[in-house]
């Protein structure tokens, strides 16, 4: 009887990774693209805190040269604000009622110029800013400028409403959070804004991007001021007397420079042909085979001594001319004019 080997095969078993790393993939992806979207609207907010900053030193600067002459100086302000603004303040789709395009340089004709699309920008920016953003009544922000303090201070604080409108940043808010509203939870930013009825046409979230700036103020009574060559009514005003008497006495040193300067230069002008006929005449005694020893050292003698006149009247001239150089730099200070 003949047996017969049988072989027994193994099966081993793969475990599959596939179906785990999708459902990590769609539980992880949510999350990254959430703080992706973050970071971009972040950035933007950074961007729309640095305009704020310039825009409330604008409105302080313009309330400060105004609001003694000009009793529109708050408005004028505010609008200064807004124009500052323009670049980052645009109405994006269903921020307000029956608004659904992006921009109104969207609505130009196609080939325009670039300066076209940049000046409805612009106008665009400065309108959304001025009547809405910062406007308490329709978009929740607000300027508020006081003075205070002495010396006295201007103040300005803006409260800017800023929409939170990164497409999807709000649906994956809610996925990430467990159904959590992004509006609720970014309500604590909102502090100093009133967005009552905002809130009721507003599909975003507001933030306030809030800017501060404080300028010292100086009371002025609005008249012109005169200018430093006034006639003789105005010279007795003492400031104007005082800077008369700078502008002469600096006038003065620098003609006593230019003097000594000029004078210095002659004298080294004469040591120096005193040195060189010195020189010449040295030269003739040393090339005369029948001058004596005492003829060539009274010839040197006097050659050196010709030579350290003419070295410290050089020095001299230079120290004058140095003299006269801060004196010309210290009339321009004075006077504010050019020396020519």
């Amino acid at each position: 009887m003949t047996l017969k080997r049988r072989k027994i095969g193994y099966c081993s078993i793969v475990r599959d990774d596939r179906a785990q790393a999708l459902t990590e993939f769609a539980i992880v992806i949510p999350v990254m693209f959430l703080m992706f979207l973050l970071m971009i609207q972040y950035f933007i907010i950074a961007q729309c805190s640095q305009v704020g900053n310039y825009a409330a030193y604008c409105a302080a600067r313009v309330y400060a040269v105004r609001e003694c002459w000009d009793p529109d100086a708050q408005d004028t302000a505010e609008k200064a604000a807004a124009l500052a603004y323009a670049p980052v303040s645009k109405l994006v789709p269903g921020e307000v009622p029956f608004f659904a395009i992006g921009s109104l340089s969207d609505l130009l004709p196609g080939g325009m110029p670039d300066i076209f699309d940049n000046m409805v920008d612009l106008t665009e920016g400065f309108f959304v800013a001025h009547y809405f953003r910062l406007n308490k009544t329709d978009g929740g922000g607000s300027i508020d400028i006081t003075k205070s303090g002495s010396p006295e201070q201007i103040n300005v604080v803006i409260n800017y409403a800023y929409p939170i409108y990164i497409p999807g940043l709000a649906t994956l808010w809610q996925i990430t959070g467990g159904q959590q509203d992004i509006k609720d939870d970014l309500e604590p930013m909102q502090a100093g804004l009133t967005l009552a009825k905002l809130s009721h046409v507003s599909l975003y979230p507001y933030v306030n991007v809030q800017s501060k700036c404080a300028m010292g103020n100086e009371s002025w009574s609005g008249s012109p001021r005169e200018r430093a060559t006034t006639d003789s009514a105005a010279a007795t005003d003492e400031s104007l007397e005082q800077r008369q008497q700078e502008m002469t006495e600096a006038k003065d040193e620098l003609d006593a420079a230019i003097a000594e300067e000029a004078k210095q230069h002659d004298q080294w002008e004469t040591a120096k042909a005193q040195r060189e006929a010195a020189q010449a005449e040295y030269d003739a005694v040393m090339g005369d085979p029948s001058s004596t020893a005492g003829e060539r050292a009274a010839a040197l003698g006097k050659l050196n001594a010709a030579k350290a006149k003419e070295q410290s009247e050089w020095l001299d001239y230079l120290g004058a001319k140095s003299d006269r150089e801060d004196a010309q730099d210290h009339f321009e200070d004075v006077t504010g004019e050019d020396y020519g």
